[in-house]
């Protein structure tokens, strides 16, 4: 079973492109039986109205039919399905997921990427509505500082319908804000790798896992499609400060809504951890 959300992604790719396959190979199926009804009627034929022939004509002529469209219909349900797999692989090779092994370092480089993006726009700005400068020379300095075609850097001397020219306003504010979320992301990352506190912060407790303030909470998810059935899950609270480095990164947990979540029971886990990390304590305290 998939541990991460881009594997289950993928997983949900492999799904529709197998869907996708059956749905084809019904469709041919349905083209195959329209045509061999018809195989034994002469190619122009009419319906002899009045004669004994005419009701198995017609009847013959609507099964026909019907296999037509439903073959036509399976076959449109193929591409469709065929099309979702390919944007699904497509958003899951330009994203950046919570639960990446690299998640910190790819969002530490689109930052950069981002912020670089941004600086480079504003300076082209200043190119732009530099009046002391011809359109020749900006048009080679916007070229070498974006790294565009000439003919291209010459469209930034070009009103838009608003009259505007250069970058307008808008689009640095969109790349601030993605920025912005971005740096939200990499800050959730970080201090989800990162221990605070102490891993004992209720020593009366009966098992380890009570002590170390951590509470794991049986579940079941509520999907948004109604046709989807509910999978268990188990949700552990409490004290994550200290312990969402060992819960996400050694356990495989995922972050949401304020708790970690897994897909499998991970109380056996959490206790030997628990008690391995008293121990830890007590070996330094004595």
């Amino acid at each position: 079973m998939a541990t991460t959300f881009r594997e289950r992604r993928l997983e949900r790719a492999e799904r529709l492109r197998d869907w996708a396959a059956k749905r084809a190979a019904r469709s041919s199926g349905q083209f195959k039986r329209a045509h061999d009804l018809v195989s034994g009627i002469p190619f122009g034929q009419p319906i002899l109205v009045g004669h004994h022939s005419e009701r198995r004509h017609r009847r013959t002529l609507d099964r026909s039919d019907s296999a037509m469209r439903a073959g036509w219909a399976d076959s449109k349900k193929a591409d469709d399905m065929t099309s979702k797999a390919g944007n699904i692989e497509d958003a899951v090779d330009r994203a950046i997921y919570m639960d990446d092994p690299d998640a910190i370092e790819r969002l530490t480089e689109k930052i950069a990427a981002l912020e670089a993006k941004r600086e480079s726009r504003k300076k082209a700005n200043i190119i732009v509505r530099n009046k002391k400068i011809d359109a020749a020379t900006k048009i080679a300095q916007l070229a070498e500082l974006l790294r565009w075609p000439a003919n291209l850097a010459a469209k930034l001397l070009e009103p838009d319908f608003c009259g505007r020219v250069g970058f307008p306003a808008y689009s640095l504010q969109n790349i601030g804000g993605t920025i912005t979320k971005e740096r939200g992301r990499l800050a959730q990352l970080q201090a989800a790798k990162t221990s605070v506190g102490t891993p004992v912060v209720a020593p009366s407790a009966a098992t380890a896992t009570a002590r170390a303030g951590l509470v794991v909470t049986a579940a079941m998810t509520t999907p948004a499609k109604t046709w989807k059935k509910p999978r268990p899950v188990w949700n552990v609270s409490g004290n994550l400060a200290f312990w969402r480095p060992l819960l996400i990164d050694q356990l495989g947990g995922t972050l949401y809504r304020g708790a970690v979540s897994f897909w499998e029971d991970p109380t056996v886990e959490i206790e030997q951890a628990a008690i391995e990390a008293e121990a830890a304590q007590l070996v330094t305290e004595g």
